[in-house]
């Protein structure tokens, strides 16, 4: 098995175990974020792997899907450290995160059934 799939199947570990924390407790918390951070840089790492390893820069569903996903998870990350910082956002923040969770899981899965 390639490296940069072990990244991305760590990124999806992470990404699921601070969603479901946060989407259990109805609150972000540090180490939620941290979390986070962790499951974005293993995106980030895994995806570049990908990208320096391929040889044909072909633009197929799980290409599109999986970088409109990485900047979905950026998103999702800035935004989690504005909602740790400001309470106002963590409602919002909540009913979010499974949209970013589920935008995810949707590149992360066509990677598997479409490559």
């Amino acid at each position: 098995m390639p490296v940069f799939v072990s990244f991305i199947f760590l990124a999806a570990l992470l990404y699921t175990i601070a969603i479901g924390a946060e989407q259990y407790k109805k609150k972000l918390e540090k180490w939620m974020t941290m979390v986070f951070a962790m499951a974005l840089i293993c995106d980030l790492t895994g995806t570049t792997m990908m990208a320096l390893k391929t040889t044909s820069h072909s633009f197929c569903i799980h290409t599109v899907c999986g970088y409109g996903a990485l900047i979905v998870m950026i998103v999702h990350f800035v935004f989690a450290i504005k909602a740790f910082k400001h309470n106002k956002y963590q409602v919002l923040f909540t009913r979010y995160s499974w949209v970013a969770w589920l935008v995810w899981m949707t590149a992360f899965l066509s990677g598997i059934l479409f490559r």
